[in-house]
């Protein structure tokens, strides 16, 4: 997002970057390990795959809108077991990307367009380990002209977008409207 963004002045209208658009710190993607490990697997039931994520520690809110995506995120086979429809080595490929290559931060500037950030503070499996630092947040306010930041406590990176928290759908409502 922050790539397309920085590149096209008109489009979109509007940004909303959940609980992202920074460069990815190495110790995230340690955190972020387990969620690319289960690509490729396949699990005998789509309820063996939920129970699976469900012992994810950063998921620690099971609702419905995490079983309505990561039951669509699978393809059943005949057998009846599901894996993430989610190729591993695309996900691989653009973790190394990152990694090695372009650095979003660099990118902040040429955003002329309203901004919505929105902010986890809570980390994945510690409580340090979030995806975009205060610093890293602080960062895209300073070089965005038309950013506005929105924390949302009590939330980490998945919980934020897919846990029930009001006040997401009143910030992001309220920005497009």
């Amino acid at each position: 997002t922050v790539f397309f963004a920085s590149r096209y002045a008109t489009r979109p209208g509007k940004v909303v970057l959940v609980d992202g658009g920074a460069d990815i710190r190495p110790e995230v993607f340690d955190s972020i390990r387990p969620s690319i490990d289960r690509l490729g697997v396949s699990y005998p039931s789509l309820a063996a795959y939920f129970d699976f994520l469900k012992r994810m520690p950063f998921l620690e809110s099971w609702n419905v809108y995490m079983e309505r995506y990561y039951g669509f995120d699978v393809a059943t086979a005949a057998d009846g077991s599901v894996r993430s429809k989610v190729p591993k080595a695309a996900v691989q490929e653009e973790v190394e990307g990152m990694r090695a290559g372009y650095k979003l931060n660099e990118m902040y500037r040429w955003i002329r367009r309203p901004v919505l950030i929105l902010r986890a503070p809570g980390g994945l499996l510690r409580q340090d380990d979030y995806i975009l630092s205060p610093q890293e947040a602080a960062g895209m306010m300073l070089n965005m002209p038309n950013a506005r930041l929105v924390e949302v406590p009590g939330t980490n990176h998945y919980t934020i977008m897919l846990g029930r928290r009001r006040e997401v759908a009143e910030a992001v409502l309220a920005f497009l409207s």
